[in-house]
């Protein structure tokens, strides 16, 4: 299967739902069973289970993916328990967008490792800025729970090319626009989020700049051009 990050058995697996999601029951818990299939062909059942063994902090993962309208044909990141060649995982936590962040442990000297970021949704806003660097911009959905407001969050995303990698050749022939279209759904495995403050006439603005390494596209173009009616929490 295709993995944007791995550690150990934690994997975040990037696909497409195969067939019906099918829900049934495994010691009085309800369970959601997710075949996931990559770009090639490779396929696991991912098990999200309903665990109430902590009644104050019940984990309904089964009844999320029912509420997510997850189904055949949607393309779904997912964070699993996954040993190495298995036909099955288990599902700890699934988006159609957004990103995941991961933490990277410390170095030999003690000190925290730059943290590694998975970024999930639609690509849009293609650049050639020169002959080494490939630039597209993503967007993340926001919540504040103080005002209890929604908003969005940019990031810009550059690809490099260099002596050893041609990330920016790589990524301009997978994130182009074709004609007729605006954006690309796909995942980006990316640096560490850099924050970058600048004064404008409107106030302070921060841009969020994050360096583009391995990219999974959605399977099928024309299934990518409309946005899905519901994302994941």
């Amino acid at each position: 299967m295709k993995e944007l990050y791995r550690k150990d058995n934690l994997r975040l697996l990037v696909g497409c739902v195969a067939q019906d999601v099918r829900f049934t029951e495994k010691n009085g818990e309800r369970m959601a069973v997710v075949r996931l299939a990559d770009s090639d062909g490779d396929k696991v059942d991912v098990f999200f289970k309903n665990d109430m063994s902590v009644p104050e902090r019940p984990k309904k993962m089964a009844d999320r993916i029912e509420n997510a309208k997850v189904g055949k044909d949607k393309w779904l990141s997912v964070l699993v328990k996954m040993e190495d060649g298995a036909p099955t995982a288990s599902g700890l936590n699934f988006k159609y967008d957004g990103i995941w962040t991961f933490d990277q442990g410390k170095n030999e000297n003690g000190e925290d490792r730059p943290k590694a970021n998975v970024i999930v949704g639609y690509s849009t806003r293609p650049e050639r800025v020169s002959e080494s660097l490939f630039r597209v911009s993503m967007a993340e959905r926001t919540y504040d729970r103080d005002t209890k407001t929604k908003g969005t969050r940019w990031y810009s995303i550059a690809f490099f090319d260099d002596e050893k990698n041609l990330n920016a050749k790589n990524a301009e022939k997978l994130l182009s626009l074709p004609e007729g279209q605006n954006s690309i759904l796909c995942a980006i495995r990316c640096s560490s989020v850099r924050e970058n403050v600048v004064e404008t006439k409107e106030g302070e603005k921060t841009f969020y700049n994050l360096t583009g390494y391995q990219i999974e596209r959605m399977l099928s173009d024309e299934a990518a051009v409309s946005e899905p009616a519901t994302a994941a929490a």
